[in-house]
C-alpha cells in the first residue's frame, strides 16, 4: 500500500500507472489486486471518481460484486483505490463508506472493497470461511494456537485489539470471547467471529479483520471492467454537496414535481 500527502503525491500515483512504471500487463508483480465489491444496500452503485476526494469529478459507478485491479493508496488517513481504467485514465474509490455503515448499523463489518484471495479447490491449504458449533475441546484448541494476524490497516473497525494480533477464542469483530455451544465462523487466516457478528458476511467467505474475501475455485480478472455512467441524479447530488443530504432528497423531489407540469405539455404536443 502507498501512503501519499497532497496533489503531489497523488499526481505521483497517477503518473506511474499510466506511464506503466508498475508493470500494469502483469497484475501479480505490478503492486494491484483485485478488489470484490461488497455493497448490498441502496442503489448498489459504488462511485468511481477522478481524484481521492468525494466531491471531485464522477467517472462511473460500479455495481455490488463487481471485481476489478487496484491500487491500495492511503490518502489523507483514509483508504482509497487507484484503478486503472480501459481508457487510460486512473479512477478512485473510497475502499469503505463509513456513513453507510453507520446508517445501516454495520460499522463491525462494513461495506466497500475486499481485497481477493484466489485459491484452488484442489489447495492442501482450506481457504475460507467455515461456520461451526463450539465444544469446550474445539474451544481449548482455538484458545492454545496462536494468535490470529493483526487486524489489516485500513479496515473499518469499532474497536482495536491493538497490532499484536488477536486470540483465536475471541471475535475479532467485538472482542468478546466465544462461548461453547453457540455457533462461530471460523476463517482459515485464524480470525473467529460470533454467528451474528458475521451472519451477513461468513456465507460469502469474507474475512473483516484481514479485509479479504476468498474466491475459492474462480478465475481472477484479466483487466478492470469500465465503470458504468452515472445518471443524471447523481450528477445533481455532487453539485449540490454543501446541502444535508435529508434537505437535498427534498430539493431535487421538489423540482421534479414542478417540472413535471412542463413535460406534460411538452409530451401533449407531441415535442418529447
Amino acid at each position: 500500500m502507498d501512503q501519499v500527502n497532497g496533489r503531489n503525491g497523488v499526481n505521483t500515483v497517477v503518473g506511474d500507472m499510466q506511464a506503466g512504471e508498475k508493470g500494469l500487463d502483469q497484475p501479480s508483480s505490478s503492486g494491484l489486486e483485485a478488489y470484490r465489491l461488497l455493497y448490498p444496500v441502496g442503489s448498489r452503485k459504488w462511485n468511481c471518481r477522478a481524484a481521492p476526494n468525494k466531491r471531485s469529478e464522477l467517472l462511473g459507478a460500479y455495481h455490488d460484486t463487481q471485481t476489478i485491479l487496484a491500487r491500495q493508496v492511503f490518502y489523507d488517513g483514509s483508504p482509497w483505490l487507484a484503478i486503472p481504467l480501459p481508457d487510460g485514465r486512473v479512477g478512485w474509490c473510497k475502499q469503505y463508506d463509513e456513513a453507510h455503515m453507520v446508517q445501516h448499523h454495520q460499522t463491525r463489518t462494513g461495506y466497500g472493497w475486499y481485497r481477493v484471495v484466489y485459491c484452488s479447490l484442489k489447495d492442501q491449504h482450506v481457504y475460507g470461511v467455515g461456520l461451526e458449533t463450539l465444544t469446550p475441546e474445539f474451544l481449548k484448541d482455538l484458545a492454545a494456537g496462536a494468535p490470529a494476524p493483526p487486524l489489516h490497516l485500513g479496515a473499518p473497525r469499532s474497536g482495536g485489539a491493538g497490532s499484536t494480533g488477536c486470540k483465536r477464542d475471541r471475535c475479532a469483530s467485538c472482542f468478546l470471547p466465544l462461548r461453547a455451544g453457540s455457533m462461530a465462523y471460523i476463517a482459515s487466516c485464524g480470525h473467529s467471529y460470533h454467528y451474528d457478528c458475521l451472519r451477513q458476511l461468513g456465507d460469502a467467505n469474507i474475512c473483516t479483520a484481514c479485509g479479504v474475501w476468498y474466491a475459492v475455485g474462480q478465475a481472477p480478472p484479466e483487466s478492470t471492467p469500465a465503470p458504468y455512467p452515472t445518471s443524471i441524479f447523481q450528477h445533481v447530488h455532487q453539485q449540490l454537496w454543501f446541502v444535508p443530504p435529508f434537505y437535498r432528497y427534498i430539493l431535487i423531489y421538489v423540482a421534479m414535481l414542478l417540472m413535471m407540469p412542463f413535460f406534460y405539455v411538452a409530451s401533449w404536443l407531441h415535442l418529447i
